[in-house]
């Protein structure tokens, strides 16, 4: 059962706005990826955020925990399902339009990005660290969207296997 916040405060109005401020990004970008490269990128990033954050936030590591209680609550599946996926799908879709020479210091300042979001998520109290801190999730992210990129190689290759088999 998923519990709602103890107190409805400024994590979650936090949350809110930013959930909102990504889908709106989301649905007003132009189409670059099919429909189903579109999915799957969300669909693995939806993957990436609740499995790592499982094991980091879960009852065995207790690296962190997110939002006002450990255990899980409604604003973690808000998280979960626009935030964190929308986030691995616009870093893909940005980086589609990179250069090849650049693509390695992209995925730096994205990391670098990234932990300035979390920074700022920590300051409304979205995050509570225990044995995690910002250099760490820098690292994780360096990883993470390096592992979306070659995702999205073999989505991309898959796709279009798939196509030329129906023709």
């Amino acid at each position: 059962m998923l519990l709602l916040p103890e107190h409805f405060d400024a994590n979650e109005i936090y949350v809110l706005c930013v959930g909102f401020l990504m889908v709106s990004v989301f649905l007003s970008l132009p189409r670059k990826f099919s429909s189903v490269e579109t999915y799957l990128i969300l669909l693995f990033n939806f993957f990436l955020s609740s499995v790592f954050d499982q094991i980091l936030a879960g009852d065995i590591l207790d690296c962190y925990d997110i939002m006002d209680d450990p255990k899980f609550e409604i604003m973690d599946m808000f998280i979960y399902f626009f935030i964190y996926p929308i986030s691995g799908f616009l870093f893909m879709y940005i980086h589609t339009f990179v250069p090849r020479q650049l693509k390695v210091l992209y995925l730096i300042l994205a990391v670098v990005i990234t932990m300035g979001l979390e920074w700022i998520s920590d300051l409304f109290d979205v995050y509570q660290y225990k044995r995690w801190n910002l250099l760490l999730s820098g690292i994780s992210y360096f990883f993470l969207y390096a592992l979306n990129i070659y995702f999205l190689k073999y989505v991309r290759k898959f796709v279009l296997r798939s196509r030329e088999t129906l023709h």
